[in-house]
């Protein structure tokens, strides 16, 4: 018989046979696996994770999560994640507007909306994103980008009119959301008085309740004024 080696030796993954055995056991338990980005430095997260996790640092720009948003089934994950990312997330949250899928450009506005604050990101660079989304080819879109023009209520001359605007659109959801956020807007939201008061003769009576909502608010407004 051959006294010499019977297979070529491998050199071992990560260089600690003991380190090696222990995550690749502890792997093979576990039913399930999944991918977790993790704010914090890999090297403080070292010691605090069992041996089956393998920990890789990430890049600060989060270009693994951003192309995840054209992903079927990982857009919304996707988008809120960048959502907390900070103002690196913006770039590839603005790119991803002009992707095909309405549900990568919905999603995409919905985060660019939540980062005006968390980044925070300044509102000229926001209210013209989202008064462009009033402008979307898809309801679901525009419906977003109302919501958030009024969440963020800045920037009047450029939001008021166009959710004066929005009052008008062809899908009842998107007027409703943008007599809404009109109402955020108080006093600022006078000169869309008229727009309201027609909507709020809307055939749908979601988008008439809510005009007349804000319609309500507006004329006390405008009564504390005198």
């Amino acid at each position: 018989l051959p006294t010499g080696p019977r297979f070529t030796p491998r050199k071992v993954p990560g260089g600690d046979v003991t380190a090696y055995v222990e995550r690749t056991v502890g792997q093979a338990t576990w039913r399930y696996r999944a991918r977790v980005l993790l704010h914090a430095p890999a090297e403080a997260l070292a010691g605090r994770l069992p041996p089956a996790v393998d920990l890789e640092p990430g890049d600060e720009h989060g270009a693994e999560v951003a192309a995840l948003l054209a992903e079927p089934g990982g857009t919304s994950e996707a988008a809120i994640a960048l959502s907390f990312m900070g103002k690196d997330a913006l770039p590839p949250l603005r790119d991803a507007l002009k992707n095909t899928d309405p549900i990568v450009r919905r999603e995409s506005l919905r985060s660019i909306g939540k980062l005006k604050d968390r980044a925070p990101l300044e509102a000229g660079i926001v209210i013209p994103l989202l008064t462009g989304g009033l402008e979307d080819p898809d309801p679901g879109v525009r419906a977003v980008a109302a919501t958030y023009l009024g969440i963020i209520h800045e920037a009047p001359d450029a939001s008021v009119p166009a959710l004066a605007k929005g009052l008008t659109d062809s899908d009842a959801e998107v007027r409703r959301s943008a007599a809404a956020a009109l109402g955020s807007f108080d006093a600022q939201a006078l000169p869309a008085l008229a727009a309201l008061q027609k909507a709020s003769t809307d055939r749908n009576e979601d988008v008439a309740r809510e005009a007349t909502r804000t319609i309500v608010k507006l004329q006390g407004t405008r009564e504390r004024q005198r």
